[in-house]
């Protein structure tokens, strides 16, 4: 229901109902995630990373045990696939893609209070974390980029996170950008020189 004042334009409302979840349970995760979008909403970004690290380090205990449990079932010789046993049966990367939300959050939070670096470096752990299964973080970091006047960047960036250049590295991505660019200028310098 918190989810529902905030998208019925209630953000006052909603952090106060994400503070009473919380008075109850300090670490209940989705109401300090809403707490966040609620001081947001409220134009109050500083507010809203308080919630988002505690937020975090919920995450990252959820992952850490999620890899022990993993490690734990692989020492035993668990008679489960060898994938399974890697990923704990779903629960590391469960927990993985939560916490690259919580970093995709941060990273938008971040902007909004006037930190670009930290928004960057935010929205790039997200995508790592993710081994780019969160589009949402890859589309965010684009139009970051596109926002900091860093368009070829942006651009290249996006189209690689859409499986262009799919084995290609950003960097080599922009590489083979430039070569193209130059052969297309060349092209063009020939063309005029035949007319």
């Amino acid at each position: 229901w918190v989810e529902a004042l905030l998208q019925s334009g209630e953000p006052l409302q909603a952090l106060q109902a994400c503070d009473r979840i919380l008075a109850g349970n300090a670490d209940d995760e989705p109401a300090l995630r809403h707490k966040a979008d609620a001081l947001v909403l409220l134009e109050r970004a500083d507010e809203a990373l308080i919630p988002l690290e505690r937020q975090a380090i919920i995450l990252k205990a959820r992952l850490d045990k999620a890899r022990q449990g993993a490690a734990a079932k692989k020492q035993q010789g668990s008679s489960r696939s060898v994938m399974e046993v890697e990923d704990g049966g779903g629960a590391e990367r469960a927990a993985k893609l939560a916490l690259a939300d919580c970093y995709n959050n941060r990273g938008l939070v971040l902007r909004c209070a006037g930190q670009p670096d930290a928004a960057e470096a935010a929205l790039r752990a997200a995508i790592q974390l993710a081994d780019n299964n969160l589009p949402e973080a890859s589309y965010n970091l684009s139009l970051f980029l596109w926002g900091e006047n860093r368009r070829m960047d942006a651009a290249t960036h996006w189209m690689a996170a859409r499986g262009f250049a799919r084995d290609s590295s950003p960097e080599e991505c922009r590489a083979l950008r430039n070569e193209a660019l130059s052969a297309l200028q060349s092209e063009g310098r020939r063309g005029a020189a035949e007319s």
